[in-house]
């Protein structure tokens, strides 16, 4: 159950991330176009902001693999928690793992 937690928390983050590279992008195209209110049409700025959003979609990329490898660590997880229940109510003798 942990690590589904994790992975849900892992997909807010994603999620997150993702609003704001759009964001990012957004602005970006509006300063290449010379409609943002604040930042010039300057090629040096549009390089600066051009480098932000491609770390900003970098650490995106990351939190959605997290997401999924927590899901998948869970779901393991969850049918081996099964698998030990089926066993242990099982009635049957296993010879090398008895006691007598």
């Amino acid at each position: 159950m942990l690590s589904w937690a994790f992975s849900f928390y892992s997909g807010c983050r994603q999620l997150r991330d993702v609003t704001n590279v759009m964001q990012q992008n957004y602005d970006l195209l509006r300063v290449q176009e010379g409609l943002h209110p604040r930042f010039p049409n300057h090629p040096q700025v549009v390089a600066v902001i051009e480098q932000a959003v491609h770390e900003a979609a970098d650490r995106t990329g990351w939190w959605g693999a997290r997401q999924f490898r927590f899901l998948v660590t869970g779901a393991v997880f969850y049918v081996l928690w099964h698998v030990t229940e089926m066993a242990l109510r099982a009635q049957v003798q296993i010879p090398h793992l008895s006691y007598s």
